[in-house]
């Protein structure tokens, strides 16, 4: 299990340094100054100590985070990547496993477009990979010893819903469309909506958000959705965390709803995961281990 994670409060301009095994807080980051904490994102690039925060302020920059000894001592630089230019944001990011390159998952045209990006850390070259088709991508996954880009796409319009799910780019093949990747898993399977899904670092399995649209009734109890795993065809391996059903506090608006499983992160082994499902915490080989950082059932910038 890698030693730290790094969390962003989107309420404030802060990362959080903290111990994977208790929680506890080692180390506060000030971002910098005027940034916009909701738009935060960030993803672990290697060994465990060092970090990859995007920052908008307005425009999207690229940080590298170094984490100490013992995680009391944490020290942000600004990367040779270029920024994003103005209106374009930062979806997702993932380094590659040898940590010489970064991928950006890039919101355009006010979120009706999406393109994904690699950059190469070292000199700050760029290669874009751009699609006509509505919708954007919205999570990234690296797996085949750096060779595959996996991309959740999230549809733009009902009409484009049979592209969304999980595709697979081949970074060294030629050409510069999303069209050239395969999709390897749909996101809508018989009752089945799947929300998110990354590929495990050896490319062989997907681990997905799932949530179940068939259920009649909701009530105490009920099993609406989770983590699960499957192969790369599809097919369903074991359901690795199961989430409830949540009953909403409104007296306004009483009952139980279907909420959705957060996937921020998947480590180097493809064991450990950091979920955001009933609560925040870490996914150990399916054992669920709660954790401090993150309020349950929200969006969060996380990674380890």
């Amino acid at each position: 299990m890698p030693p730290y994670y790094v969390i962003a409060d989107h309420g404030r301009p802060v990362a959080e340094v903290r111990s994977s095994k208790t929680g506890k807080v080692l180390d506060t980051v000030p971002l910098p100054a005027g940034i916009d904490p909701k738009l935060s994102r960030i993803a672990a690039a290697g060994g465990g100590r060092t970090f990859v925060l995007a920052l908008s302020f307005p425009r999207t920059r690229f940080y590298l985070l170094s984490v100490a000894a013992g995680g009391h001592s944490s020290r942000l630089a600004a990367l040779p990547v270029p920024p994003l230019p103005a209106g374009q944001y930062a979806r997702a990011i993932a380094v590659s496993p040898g940590g010489g390159k970064l991928a950006v998952a890039v919101q355009v045209s006010g979120g009706r477009r999406g393109v994904v990006e690699v950059a190469t850390l070292a000199t700050g070259a760029v290669r874009r990979w751009s699609s006509a088709r509505p919708g954007q991508p919205t999570q990234l996954s690296w797996a085949g010893n750096g060779r595959e880009l996996g991309f959740f796409w999230e549809a733009g319009a009902s009409a484009q819903r049979s592209a969304a799910g999980l595709w697979v780019l081949d970074t060294t093949a030629a050409g510069r469309t999303l069209t050239s990747a395969l999709r390897v898993l749909a996101a809508h399977m018989g009752g089945d909506t799947v929300q998110s899904a990354l590929l495990s670092p050896d490319g062989a399995t997907v681990v997905a958000s799932v949530t179940y649209d068939g259920m009649a009734r909701l009530g105490p109890g009920a099993v609406a959705g989770g983590i699960v795993e499957l192969s790369r065809t599809g097919r369903p391996l074991r359901t690795l965390l199961a989430e409830h059903a949540a009953h909403a506090p409104d007296p306004a608006h009483p009952g139980w709803y279907v909420t959705t499983c957060q996937l921020p992160a998947v480590d180097a082994t493809g064991s450990h995961l950091l979920v955001s499902c009933d609560s925040f915490g870490r996914l150990d080989r399916a054992r669920f281990t709660p954790l401090p950082g993150a309020a349950p059932q929200t969006a969060v910038a996380a990674a380890w």
